[in-house]
Order: C-alpha cells, then sequence, then structure tokens
C-alpha cells in the first residue's frame, strides 16, 4: 500500500487487509478500532512482532490461559502490584519470582496474540488503518526485543475458524446473564472432553455464563465451547427465574452488587413481576450511577406496590433520579387524593403545572393551577404561575395583576427573595412606573443588593418626565439612601429642601453630599459644600474642622487656620476643654510649625494633667519661638519644661543658653544653679564649661565665688593643673585687692590638693606671717625646708631656716637642720626634736649622776 492509502476505513475488512500485508510482506502499524477499543497490530516484513492497546489484564489471562501461571498465584500477583498494572510490570514481577523465562513468555505472547486476533475477527466492520511508520510505545518494544514472531495468515484462518465454529454453535448457548446450574441427576451419553472436565474440577453452581466465559483458567473459545458441551450432554442447564431471584438475592446479601444487579435484571427479563425486585433493581442501579435505570424501577416498582407509602416513596425516588415528571406527579396527585393529602396534593400540583409549561402545555398547567386554588394553595405561589403563563400567553395586563399578588403575598409572609423575583418581573414589563421601582428597589436593598437597587432607581430616574417634585423627593432620598456616594442626589436633595425652608433637612443632605465628594477627592467642591453647612446650620464645629484640613490639603494655609481658630473658640466658648485639645492637635498635625497653636495645646496638656503631653509641646513650642525669633517666649516654655522636669539638664542648659541670649540680669544664677546640678548629677564637662562661662561673663570683676567654685570644681575633677593655674591667678587677685581672709582659704585648699608644691606652701608660710600668725607660718616654713630638699634646692632651704631662726625657732633645731641639710641627710622636723629630746634626757641623766657623786655618804 501507498501513503495515500493508508486509511482503508469502509474499503477492505480485516481479512483481506491482514492477507494483504502479509502476503505483500509489509512494515508498519495496522489500527483496528471497534466496540470502543482500539488495538495497533505492528507487522515487520508481513509477520507479527507486537500487539498493544487490549486491556492490561488481558496478559494475566494469557499467562493463566497458557498454563504458565496457576489462577490462584496470579491473583497473588496482581494483589502485590495494585490497581492499576502495566503489562511489563506484571511480567516483570512473573520473571523475577522465576515463573516465567523467555521461551515461557514467547508461549504467553503467542497465546495473547491469538485471542486478541479472536477478538478483532468478532467485531463487527471495524475502521481499519495501516500505518507504514508508527513509533512503538514501551509494551510493543518489549514484545518485539523478546522475539514474537507470529504468522498472520495462520493466525487470521484460525480466528476465523473460531468464528463460524460459534457460530454452529449457537444455538446451544446460554445468555450471558444466565445462571448454570449442575445437574446430576442425568447420565451422560458420553465421556466429558479434556477442556470440559478442566470446568467441572472447580464448578460451582450459579455462575452466570459470562462469568464463566470470561473468567475461566483457559482462553474464552475453549470455555465457551466446553459450556456448550456440557449444556448439550444434560451436565450443566440454564437456571429458572426463581433459582435467579435466589442467586441475585444472595448476592445482593454479600454486597456483589454488580452481580446481583445482573441476575434481577435477567429474572424480570424472563418474566418475573415484582415489586421487591424492582426495588431491588433502583436501588442498585442508583449505586451503580444508572439513575435512568433507577428510575425506571422506581416507577414500574411503584405500579406494583399495594402500600401507598411505599408507592409514594418510589415515585418520589423516581422523580429525584430524574424520571419524567408527568406520568409519576399524576400518580402522586391520585394517591394524595385517595389519602386525602391537601398540601402534599397541592404541592404536586404546583410541580405539574411547571412542567406542563415546560412543555409549553400552557392549558394543561393553567387546569392544575386551578385545581391547586380549588384545594386552597399559596396564592403567591399560584399567582406566580399564572403569571408566567400570561406571559407566555401574551397577556401583559393579567400577569402584571398575578405579578402584583405575589409580590403582596410574599411580602406578607416575609418571603422577600420571592417578593424580588415579582417586583422585577413587574419592573421589567412596566420599566416607566416610580411604584414599582421604588418598591423593587426597597426589597433588593432588604437583600443587601444596595447596589443593584441604586442603578434601578437611577435607571427609572431617566424615564420619570413630568413626576411632580413631591413624587421626586421620594425617590431621590432612596437613591441617597442606597448609595451615599450619589452626590447629584445629595444635591438635588439639598436644593428641594432649601426651598422649602427644611434648614436641617438640607443640612443634613449637604453633609451626606460632603462625605460622598470627600470619598471622590473633589477638595473644591467638598470645600464649597462645608461652606454652605455653615450657612445654613451655624458655627459647627465638626464643621469647622473638616473645613479647616480641606483648606489645608488644598495649600490654603491662611484660610485653615482662621477655620481652626473659628472652631478653638467655638470649643471654648461652650466649656469643651477636651474638644479644644483635639482641634489642636489636628491643627498641629497639619500646621506642625503654628507657634500659638502649640503654645495653647501644651497649656491645655498641662491643666488636664497630661504631664508627658505638655512636655511634648513646651519643647515644641520652645523651639518653635527660637527659630521664629521670639527667645521671651521660647524662655516661657522652657520655664514651664523645668517644673515639670526638675531633673532635665539639657533644659536647664537651654535655659542658661536663652537668657545669655536675652542678656539676662541673673544669668550669674541661672549659671550657678546650672553648675551645681551637673555636678551633682556627674556631668563635670558641663559643669566645667558653664563654669567657665560664668567667670568669663564676669569680665574684669574678681567674681569671687564664681572663680573659687570653678577652682573647687577642677579639685573635684582631679584636674591639677588647671586648678593650680587658676587657684593661683585668683589668689593673686585675692592678694592684690586685700582679701588675705579668702586668699588664705584658698591657700589652703590649694595645698591640700598640692602637699607637695613648695611654692604654695612657702606662698602660705608668707601669707600667715603677714597676718602674724607665727605659729602657722613656722609650721608652713618647716614643711617648706623639706619640701625644698626634697627639690634639691638646698640653698632656698638654707634662707628659709635662716627666716625660721629669725622668727625664734628653736637655736639647736635650727643648727641641726642645717647639718642635715649640709650632709644631704633626709631633714626631718620630726626626728630632729626626737633627736634634741634625747640628747636633753642624757644630759640630764649626767647632771643626776654627776650630783651623786658629790654628796657625802649618810653614815647610819
Amino acid at each position: 500500500m501507498s501513503a495515500a492509502n493508508s486509511s482503508v476505513a469502509g474499503l477492505v475488512d480485516l481479512p483481506e487487509l491482514v492477507q494483504t500485508i502479509s502476503m505483500q510482506r509489509r512494515t508498519g502499524t495496522m489500527v483496528v478500532q471497534g466496540r470502543n477499543q482500539v488495538r495497533r497490530v505492528y507487522f515487520n516484513n508481513g509477520a507479527i512482532i507486537a500487539l498493544t492497546g487490549a486491556p492490561s489484564v488481558w496478559i494475566a489471562k494469557a499467562l493463566v490461559w497458557a498454563d504458565i501461571i496457576k489462577p490462584a498465584r496470579m491473583n497473588e500477583l496482581m494483589r502485590e502490584l495494585g490497581s492499576p498494572f502495566t503489562e511489563l510490570a506484571l511480567l516483570e514481577k512473573a520473571q523475577a519470582k522465576g515463573l516465567a523465562d523467555k521461551n515461557a513468555l514467547l508461549d504467553v505472547m503467542d497465546c495473547y496474540v491469538e485471542e486478541n486476533f479472536t477478538e478483532m475477527v468478532s467485531w463487527s466492520s471495524p475502521e481499519l488503518q495501516f500505518v507504514p511508520n508508527l513509533a512503538a510505545d514501551q509494551w510493543a518494544a518489549f514484545q518485539a526485543k523478546l522475539g514474537v514472531n507470529v504468522q498472520a495468515g495462520s493466525i487470521l484462518l484460525e480466528a476465523m475458524r473460531r468464528q463460524d465454529e460459534l457460530k454452529s454453535m449457537a444455538a446451544h448457548l446460554p445468555d450471558p446473564a444466565d445462571i448454570l446450574i449442575r445437574d446430576t441427576s442425568l447420565q451422560a451419553s458420553r465421556e466429558p472432553s479434556a477442556d470440559e472436565r478442566i470446568l467441572l474440577g472447580t464448578w460451582k453452581d450459579g455462575r452466570t455464563f459470562a462469568d464463566l466465559r470470561d473468567n475461566a483458567s483457559m482462553p474464552p473459545f475453549r470455555t465457551i465451547r466446553a459450556l456448550a458441551g456440557l449444556c448439550q450432554l444434560g451436565t450443566l442447564r440454564i437456571g429458572s427465574p426463581a433459582e435467579l431471584v435466589v442467586h441475585a438475592d444472595a448476592a445482593h446479601s454479600h454486597g456483589d452488587h454488580q452481580r446481583a444487579y445482573g441476575l434481577y435484571r435477567r429474572a424480570v427479563d424472563l418474566g418475573v413481576e415484582s415489586p421487591r425486585i424492582h426495588l431491588h433493581l433502583a436501588e442498585l442501579a442508583e449505586r451503580l450511577g444508572d439513575n435512568a435505570a433507577a428510575a425506571k424501577s422506581y416507577v414500574i416498582a411503584a405500579t406494583l406496590l399495594a402500600d401507598t407509602g411505599s408507592s409514594v416513596i418510589a415515585l418520589r425516588n423516581a422523580l429525584r433520579l430524574g424520571a419524567d415528571k408527568e406520568a409519576p406527579l399524576i400518580s402522586l396527585y391520585g394517591i394524595y387524593q385517595q389519602l386525602g393529602e391537601k398540601d402534599d396534593a397541592i404541592s404536586v400540583l404546583i410541580e405539574l403545572a411547571e412542567h406542563f409549561e415546560g412543555k409549553k402545555a400552557l392549558d394543561q398547567a393553567a387546569q392544575a393551577v386551578r385545581e391547586a386554588q380549588e384545594l386552597g394553595a399559596d396564592p403567591a405561589a399560584c399567582a406566580q404561575v399564572l403569571a408566567r403563563l400570561a406571559m407566555a400567553e401574551g397577556d401583559m395586563d393579567q400577569a402584571v395583576l398575578q405579578l402584583e399578588l405575589v409580590a403582596r403575598y410574599a411580602n406578607e409572609k416575609g418571603l422577600v427573595d420571592e417578593a424580588v423575583g415579582a417586583l422585577r418581573q413587574l419592573h421589567d414589563i412596566l420599566p416607566g412606573r416610580l411604584d414599582y421601582a421604588c418598591t423593587y428597589a426597597e426589597a433588593l436593598a432588604t437583600l443587601g443588593k444596595q447596589g443593584d437597587a441604586h442603578a434601578v432607581l437611577r435607571a427609572v430616574l431617566t424615564k420619570a418626565e413630568g413626576a411632580t417634585e413631591e413624587v421626586l423627593v421620594g425617590v431621590y432620598e432612596l437613591v441617597a439612601r442606597f448609595n451615599p456616594s450619589d452626590v447629584a442626589a445629595h444635591k438635588w436633595l439639598a436644593a428641594a429642601y432649601q426651598r422649602r425652608k427644611n434648614r436641617d433637612g438640607a443640612t443634613d443632605q449637604l453633609k451626606l453630599m460632603a462625605k460622598a465628594q470627600e470619598k471622590e477627592g473633589d477638595l473644591n467642591a467638598l470645600a464649597s459644600t462645608y461652606e454652605r453647612i455653615l450657612e445654613l446650620g451655624g458655627e459647627q464645629i465638626d464643621v469647622l474642622k473638616k473645613l479647616a484640613l480641606v483648606y489645608s490639603r488644598l495649600g490654603m494655609e491662611g484660610k485653615a487656620s482662621s477655620t481652626l481658630s473659628r472652631s478653638v473658640d467655638a470649643a471654648l466658648a461652650l466649656g469643651h476643654l477636651k474638644e479644644a485639645r483635639q482641634i489642636c492637635e489636628v491643627a498641629i498635625e497639619m500646621d506642625p510649625g503654628s507657634l500659638p497653636l502649640r503654645t495653647r495645646l501644651a497649656n491645655v496638656a498641662n491643666r488636664e494633667g497630661d504631664r508627658s503631653a505638655a512636655l511634648i509641646h513646651y519643647r515644641a513650642a520652645a523651639d518653635l519661638a527660637r527659630a521664629t525669633g521670639k527667645p521671651d517666649v521660647a524662655n516661657a516654655a522652657l520655664l514651664q519644661v523645668r517644673k515639670l522636669r526638675p531633673d532635665d539638664l539639657v533644659v536647664r542648659l537651654e535655659l542658661a543658653d536663652l537668657a545669655l541670649e536675652l542678656s539676662d540680669p541673673e544669668i550669674d544664677l541661672t549659671l550657678k544653679e546650672l553648675v551645681h546640678f551637673a555636678v551633682r548629677t556627674h556631668n563635670f564637662g558641663i559643669a566645667l564649661e558653664r563654669a567657665r562661662q560664668r567667670v568669663d561673663l564676669a569680665g574684669g570683676k574678681l567674681a569671687f565665688e564664681a572663680r573659687n567654685e570653678l577652682v573647687e570644681l577642677m579639685r573635684r575633677m582631679g584636674d591639677q593643673a588647671n586648678e593650680l593655674i587658676f587657684g593661683k591667678q585668683l589668689l593673686d587677685d585675692l592678694l592684690e585687692q586685700g582679701e588675705f581672709d579668702r586668699a588664705v582659704q584658698l591657700l589652703q585648699r590649694l595645698v591640700v590638693s598640692n602637699p607637695r608644691n613648695s611654692d604654695l606652701v612657702l606662698q602660705l608660710a608668707e601669707v600667715c606671717s603677714s597676718l602674724d600668725d607665727q605659729t602657722q607660718a613656722m609650721r608652713f616654713y618647716r614643711h617648706g625646708v623639706t619640701l625644698l630638699q626634697l627639690e634639691n634646692r638646698t640653698e632656698e632651704a638654707g634662707r628659709m631656716l635662716d627666716t625660721l631662726e629669725r622668727m625664734n625657732e628653736d637655736p639647736d633645731a635650727i643648727a641641726m637642720a642645717r647639718e642635715l641639710l649640709a650632709s644631704g641627710q633626709a631633714l626631718e622636723w620630726e626626728a630632729i626634736r626626737w633627736s634634741q629630746e634625747q640628747g636633753q634626757r642624757k644630759r640630764l641623766a649626767d647632771e643626776l649622776a654627776s650630783t651623786s657623786q658629790k654628796l657625802p655618804a649618810i653614815k647610819s
């Protein structure tokens, strides 16, 4: 064949195509489609090398048919593989367990191909196609690699022979759903064949012919031939309908639903009519997913049931499963009428009317509704159906009348959805009626569909020509209520209320209009609206605040501040301190650089006891005041901060700077307090800086207190060098001005801080001497001599000894000191004094000894 005739469906039959491929020794793939199945047969030089497309379970059956693996063992393998499984997985499993080798697999594949060919030949008018080149899948590649090589002609002849033999024995074959029973009472006319003995060896009564054919250990053809032979011998017989029912009941009780359904269906086909069986069929069909068959069985069962209650249940189930409604509903209506169940009969009639309506049988539908009305049916439901029927007939007036009834009855019973549906239809029929539109919109709003309600009203307003203002006010009120963002509606209402002298109503609408404009971001229009509100309603604090905010967002800071001032004045006039604070806070958010508002907010917070907020705003006010060149205002704010935070060093620093900036006459006191506070808090760096600043501010004055505290501060800081420098400067100034007492005190402190400074010690000695305090002067001179010796200043030490000698110091001590000084030995006045005391004791002892020698002895 050429590529042009690769599709041969309808041109040749399967045997002819196979013979052609075999005789021409073609290579390619034959695709066969039939009975919703597809087989692909791979040829190489006219021989079959692979076949795919069969269900994967066929390879398992082929392993059993070829007697390679026993059925029980095959079931174990399939359980191990799980479902679904592939042919390759099953064969690999069998090889891994040593159950099949290559030769065995070749036998299996021969059986597999043979049975598939038998199956394909049995298909009626299959679609055929031959493709020269078609890529093989893994299963086909495995077969080719295994070495499958089957002659197509011989296997085709075998398949056709089997078909002929099956046709010849068709008269002896039972129906696939028939069950077979072994009859042991008859004597067989011949011995069973080998295949027949295999079947009898594992025989179980009650299996269907299809089950035996498809699940035997032999190929289907051999199984069918054996079953036909056993039936001809009389060894097997077809089960009776009663036996079918018995086996069906058993299968149903054991949960084998598929088998039970088939057996019950076969029993019914054989003429068994029982409501129980039909109910079982309905139940099993529904369980198996065949709702149409289940509904049909429920309807049949209902006609056979004597119990009306059971019939009702069966009919309801049939309707539930989608049965044609007319017959079941009519049957249900008759049953309910017989039982006197009015409510159920009414519901059936309404449902029947809707069914007739769907079939366009309008007269029958109207008749059903009238019967329902006679029985006392719900007027709303009946009116709804009648309205639809009227619209279907084109009688719109009658439809409107019925829909009005539906809406009224539904509202009375609180059935909002039904009322909305009726009103929607009324609005669609008469779109220009304001009353219908308003009622419909209110119903939609009740369901939470404000957007739809607004759209309905807006649409009807475009058609409301000639309506009075009185009517339009009601419509616009609904529009504004359903959509508060509708600026046009609020504007229209405000103008209408203003014309009617309704100031409150106009104000309310303007406020709603303002909300909508704010949401849209139309600031200019929003400002105008707020101004109109103030014109109509007077000074309103909340409106003033909002207007100020709008002005600020528009960049009109002047108007914003003016408006805020009005709002603050209004709040204070009413005594609303908290509200005044809130206004200030809002104002400061808009204009953080407003000093008056910041100061006012700080004062209000302080009055309310909000210490933290007051601190924040006082500090901010101070910063703003300094930035705007108002140091006096800043000073006042910082004084308030210092009262609230007396331990805040930064505040004191700022106050000192402001005092300096303002040339405050009390600047010295301010700096003094700052220095003392810094020392108490161990901020010595700041203390030193401000102490020096304090001294500098004194100018040419003595400023003893400031300079003295500076020296003391340096002493506390351990800065001996600067302490000595500034101390000497102060000392010189004190001595120059004759402040000797202060000079002595200062020198004493300096000496304490610098005990080894000979110059300080000698200067202190000189000052004490000048003040006629000889005792202190001599003490400091002696100490100075010692320090001078340590500094190797022996000449100066000698001169100091001369001074001591002139001051009537002990000559002997002076002499000893000179000797020690000259010899370079350490000069210690305590040692000299001790040496003198020892010398005096020795002289006294010598004198006492010499006196005792001169005195005569006293004789007794």
